[in-house]
C-alpha cells in the first residue's frame, strides 16, 4: 500500500476551483510532504521555504527546488514537473513566471500562516502588480486532516512504538520493572505499569535512578522497537519523564537528579513514523501519593473515556469536549481541567482539528490526541491517547492496559 500523490493533488485542485481560485503558491513544509512525499525544512524567520509548489486549479503542478535538492526531487514517487533554482532571486523569478503562466487570474491562494516575514515581503514585492493574495492555510490544512489508509497505517505504527515506550518508562518509574523484552503477550498480562497505578518501588534497575536515565532508556527502547517494526521508515522519537513530589507542570525537562521515593510522575511518548505522529502520555504514581491526585486522575480518565465514546463521523468537536467538561464538572474538580482537550495529529503534532476548532465536524480519517488533565495544588494528572475516527465510530490507537 502506497499513498496516491496524484489523487491528493487532484483533491487540492478541486478545493481551489470550489473557491474560485485559479491557483495557489504552497510553501508549508507539511503541505509539500503531503502532495509530493518530500520532506522540506521547517520554516523559521531565518529560513524561507526550501521547496515551494505552484498549483494551478487545472493543469500540471510545478515544484520549485533548490539545486541541492535536485537529486532528491528526481526520486520522488509520481514525480511532478520540477524547476531548479540556485538563489533566492532565481526562485522569485520562477515563482512569478509560473504564477502568470500556469495560474493567471486576479487572485492567488497562499499559505500565509507559516510564511516567514522575509519571504512574504519578497513575494508581495515580486507580485506587486499581480494577483490579490488569498490565505488558504485553513482549508488546505482541513483537506490534509482526513487521512487516507496509507497515512493511517503510518500513524498506527507510530502509536504501537509510542505505547511500547510508554509502558517501558511507566514500569521503571513506578517500580514494577522494565518491559523491554518486546513480548506483547507478557506485556498484556502485566498491567502494573499502567498509568495511574501505584507500586512500591523496587529500588533496582534503570528506574531506580533519575528522570533522565529513564527517559534515555525509554528512547532507546523506542528506537529498538521501531527498528524491528518500521523497517525502512524514517523515525523520530520525542519522549519525556518527570517525577516530583509536587508535579504541577508537565512541560519541564527531565533532570539528572535522583527521583523521589514517592511522587507524581508523568510520561510522554511521541513518535513519528514516515512523517506522521502518534502520542500517548499520562500520570504514573510512584510509591505513596495523596488522595487528591489519585481521585483527580480517576476523574480525568473517566472524562477522557466519556469524550472518546462520543467520537463518530458527523459529531461536532465541541460536543466531544462538552462530554469531557460535563464529567469533570460533576466532580469535586470542577473548573480544574487544563490544557487543550483535542489537537490533531498527522504530519504535525498539532494540526486540525483542535479544541479551538469547536465548530468542526468530525469525519472518518481524522486523527487526534484526546487528553484530559486536571491541575490542583501541587499536582497535575491526566492522560492522552491517539484516536482515529472510523466510518462507524472511533478506534483508540494507543489502547491502555488498565
Amino acid at each position: 500500500m502506497r499513498p496516491s500523490f496524484t489523487e491528493r493533488r487532484s483533491r487540492l485542485q478541486t478545493l481551489l476551483r470550489s473557491r474560485d481560485l485559479p491557483g495557489a503558491l504552497l510553501t508549508d513544509s507539511s503541505t509539500i510532504t503531503y502532495l509530493f512525499g518530500v520532506m522540506s525544512i521547517i520554516h523559521t524567520p531565518a529560513h524561507p521555504p526550501n521547496i515551494v509548489a505552484v498549483v494551478p486549479a487545472r493543469g500540471d503542478l510545478l515544484l520549485l527546488v533548490p539545486e541541492s535538492e535536485q537529486t532528491l526531487a528526481g526520486r520522488l514517487p509520481e514525480p511532478p514537473e520540477v524547476a531548479v533554482f540556485r538563489n533566492p532571486g532565481e526562485r522569485a523569478r520562477l515563482i512569478v513566471d509560473a504564477v502568470r503562466g500556469r495560474c493567471g487570474g486576479s487572485t492567488l491562494g497562499i499559505e500565509k500562516h507559516r510564511m516567514p516575514v522575509t519571504f512574504w515581503e519578497g513575494l508581495t514585492a515580486s507580485l506587486a502588480s499581480g494577483p490579490q493574495l488569498v490565505d488558504v492555510s485553513s482549508p488546505v490544512e482541513i483537506l490534509r486532516a482526513r487521512k487516507d489508509p496509507w497515512e493511517v497505517a503510518q500513524i498506527e505504527k507510530a502509536a504501537r512504538v509510542a505505547r511500547h515506550a510508554f509502558d517501558v518508562a511507566a514500569g521503571q518509574l513506578n517500580g514494577s520493572g522494565a518491559r523491554d523484552a518486546g513480548d506483547d503477550a507478557a506485556q498484556a498480562e502485566h498491567s502494573k505499569g499502567s498509568p495511574g497505578q501505584s507500586v512500591t518501588p523496587t529500588g533496582h534497575g534503570p528506574g531506580a535512578g533519575t528522570e533522565l536515565a529513564i527517559k534515555s532508556h525509554m528512547e532507546h527502547q523506542a528506537g529498538m522497537r521501531a527498528a524491528a517494526t518500521c523497517s525502512g521508515d524514517i523515525v523520530a522519537v520525542h519522549c519525556n519523564v518527570l517525577c516530583r513530589p509536587d508535579l504541577d507542570a508537565l512541560h519541564g525537562l527531565a533532570q539528572a537528579t535522583p527521583i523521589p521515593e514517592h511522587g507524581v510522575g508523568y510520561v510522554l511518548s511521541t513518535i513519528r513514523v514516515a512523517g506522521y505522529w502518534a502520542d500517548v502520555a499520562g500520570t504514573v504514581f510512584r510509591g505513596r501519593v495523596a488522595d487528591d491526585p489519585r481521585q483527580a486522575l480517576e476523574v480525568a480518565a473517566q472524562a477522557q473515556r466519556r469524550a472518546m465514546e462520543a467520537v463518530a463521523p458527523g459529531v461536532m468537536l465541541k460536543d466531544v469536549v462538552a462530554r469531557m467538561d460535563a464529567a469533570v464538572g460533576a466532580s469535586p474538580f470542577a473548573g480544574m481541567r487544563r490544557f487543550s482537550a483535542v489537537r490533531g495529529l498527522g504530519l504535525e503534532k498539532s494540526e486540525y482539528p483542535r479544541e479551538t476548532d469547536g465548530a468542526a465536524e468530525l469525519n472518518s480519517g481524522h486523527v487526534f490526541c484526546l487528553q484530559c488533565y486536571i491541575v490542583g495544588a501541587g499536582y497535575a494528572v491526566g492522560q492522552s491517547d491517539t484516536v482515529l475516527v472510523t466510518e462507524s465510530g472511533y478506534r483508540c490507537l494507543t489502547t491502555r492496559r488498565d
